[in-house]
């Protein structure tokens, strides 16, 4: 193997381990947001569940699109 494929295996290495880095980050921060938000909601809504229960549809939506995200990254990568 030459030098220069030695330094191209290298960089590649170095750039599939970045973007699993971000993919893990990225996936660990949505479903940490997503237990912040539910809970926050549950807090401030006090007897009012109708208005927990559709806030945490919207939540779970917004889970749903970026976990779509996540795997259109995957997909690129």
């Amino acid at each position: 193997m030459s030098l220069r494929d030695k330094r191209k295996e290298m960089r590649l290495e170095k750039y599939t381990n970045h973007y699993c880095r971000t993919i893990n980050l990225i996936s660990h921060s949505c479903k940490f947001n997503v237990h912040i938000i539910l809970t926050l909601l549950k807090s401030k809504a006090g007897g009012r569940a109708d208005w927990i229960q559709r806030s945490v549809l919207q939540t779970i939506n917004f889970r749903i699109i970026i976990e779509k995200h996540l795997q259109d990254i995957i997909a690129i990568i």
